[in-house]
């Protein structure tokens, strides 16, 4: 594989992580938002976007899901843009059912 191309998979993980933490921010604030006190900042330079400590059980469930689905789904993701193929979700699907 050319360095062109090893440049051109790292762009496109790189692009695909910042889309995806967009996406775990919605997650982030509406999850807190229908769990805790119906309202939260909406900018990550306050403190209270990432803790508060009147509403922490919806944080500490913000972060656990937020664990749960990201890490495997950008690995996955990750690892679709390293082999052009859609081969990764397969065998992870297929080993999710048990076959």
């Amino acid at each position: 594989m050319s360095i062109f191309a090893k440049s051109f998979k790292l762009a496109l993980c790189i692009v695909s992580f910042l889309l995806f933490l967009i996406l775990l921010y919605s997650i982030h604030i509406s999850i807190v938002i229908s769990l805790g006190e119906g309202w939260m900042p909406a900018s990550t330079k306050n403190p209270d976007f990432w803790w508060k400590n009147s509403g922490w059980y919806a944080y500490l469930v913000s972060y656990c899901v937020i664990v749960l689905i990201s890490i495997p789904l950008y690995s996955l993701i990750a690892s679709s843009i390293y082999t052009w193929s859609l081969s990764p979700f397969r065998i992870f699907w297929t080993h999710l059912r048990n076959r």
